[in-house]
């Protein structure tokens, strides 16, 4: 066991130091306060960054990355606390806190770090899939990602019946009509117009279901010098990161230093993009991690630098800041990238506001009002009050405005940065989860 000690342990033991001591470095607060820290004081760094409500399920864990002074060097331990603190950090009085040895907490923490967590280092891997065709000796739609030809008929049966195999799923005019066409090439049959309607119908039904059948399949790691896991989910999602990341930057200098209009239009139109598409899919991301580290807090002990680093960063933006202590919302930055984004894309009408038409001397010529009807969770299915030329009013209700958020040129470059944070925090995650996991895969083995 001492092997496991000094070769795994330790390894995990000092990344957490390692990142308090860099929390440390980032606030200059805590490094003056380090300075004079009594014996008697201890710090506690909080466990979670953002606005909390309406935003993860589950509750702040209880244990914190604390440390202390001893001997002009700094202590790291965990600290367990019955009060939830709200502000990045809290100097307490040693008593107050009840104090848990780092190795012995590590410990503790990969006995109950569970398999789940690992699906994020899980590999993808692309499989193949089939639904009927039946018709005539046409059997099976079937999709194969490995074979080289688009379409390709494969025999079964020396009676002449055929499955049809194709090696995509992005849907295509030409496509299904190719798949058609080879069909129908292999049933020596013509490709006229009754053929073609014919076998059309039957191939767009099965590629269809194809398509909701298709899937890629998460393989969870076993030890890592056992398999290739180069394609797992978690670097699946850095190279999108990678590749948005430099698109971003593109449009960000087409916008900032394009002379052209015409230029500088099309990078504003390309940010809009990115930073809907990014708002969207990195709440959902950060929902993950968050809900990750309140369960598994070893977690957050090995990337709490990252984490702290990404709540500066979206902290540049103040009007998305809530709460006491001013903690980012990452629904509020949603709303204002989607605000100026629907603002851009969805008004044709150049109408910035609700229209009120003012009917006070208009005779709506009530017909029926009906109350008092049976509760139902569709509101919609019955007209309770009914008037005179109502359908018009009813499709010029229809119409729908935007609401438009102001910004400053320089949100689109605090975004670059807050899209960078999360990169380097997924980086961060892929690499720990492998160290968690092989650590547990060598105490196991022992």
């Amino acid at each position: 066991m001492n092997t496991i000690t000094s070769k795994t342990y330790n390894k995990i033991i000092d990344i957490i130091k390692n990142n308090v001591n860099m929390v440390i470095d980032e606030i200059s607060e805590l490094e003056n306060i380090l300075e004079n820290l009594p014996k008697n004081k201890v710090v506690c760094i909080n466990n979670s960054f953002f606005y909390r409500k309406d935003f993860v399920k589950t509750s702040k864990n209880s244990k914190y990355l604390c440390f202390s002074k001893e001997d002009n060097k700094v202590k790291v331990f965990i600290g367990k606390l019955q009060n939830d603190i709200k502000k990045d950090w809290v100097a307490f009085d040693s008593k107050q806190i009840s104090k848990i040895d780092l190795e012995l907490a590590v410990r503790r923490e990969l006995k109950v770090i569970g398999d789940i967590v690992f699906i994020l280092i899980g590999n993808l891997e692309e499989v193949s899939s089939e639904v009927e065709l039946e018709f005539r000796k046409a059997k099976r739609l079937k999709y194969d990602p490995s074979i080289k030809e688009e379409i390709y008929i494969e025999e079964i049966d020396k009676k002449g019946n055929f499955n049809c195999i194709v090696n995509s799923l992005v849907y295509s005019e030409r496509l299904l009509e190719n798949i058609g066409r080879e069909i129908l090439k292999a049933l020596n049959e013509e490709f006229n117009e009754d053929n073609k309607k014919n076998i059309r119908n039957k191939v767009t039904k099965a590629f269809d279901k194809l398509v909701k059948k298709a899937h890629i399949k998460l393989v969870l790691p076993g030890s890592r010098e056992d398999s290739d896991f180069s394609n797992s989910l978690i670097s699946k999602m850095i190279l999108s990161f990678e590749s948005q990341l430099q698109k971003y930057e593109n449009s960000l200098n087409k916008y900032f230093y394009s002379k052209k209009k015409e230029e500088k239009e099309r990078g504003l139109i390309e940010l809009l993009r990115l930073s809907y598409s990014f708002a969207d899919d990195s709440i959902k991301l950060l929902k993950l991690l968050v809900t990750i580290t309140d369960l598994k807090p070893l977690i957050l002990w090995c990337t709490l630098f990252d984490f702290y680093k990404l709540k500066e960063e979206f902290s540049k933006i103040p009007f998305i800041l809530k709460g006491n202590q001013k903690k980012p919302s990452l629904k509020d930055y949603r709303e204002i990238v989607a605000s100026v984004r629907n603002f851009a894309f969805h008004r044709f009408f150049l109408i910035d506001k609700p229209i009120e038409a003012d009917l006070t001397n208009i005779k709506l010529n009530a017909k029926r009002l009906r109350f008092f009807g049976y509760h139902s969770g569709n509101k919609k299915t019955t007209r309770n009050l009914e008037y005179q030329d109502q359908e018009i009013v009813e499709a010029l209700q229809e119409f729908t405005t935007t609401t438009k958020s102001d910004i400053s040129d320089d949100f689109w470059e605090k975004n670059l940065n807050i899209m960078k944070s999360m990169e380097n925090l997924l980086k961060s995650m892929e690499e720990i989860l492998w160290v968690v996991f092989e650590m547990r895969y060598q105490i196991s083995e022992n």
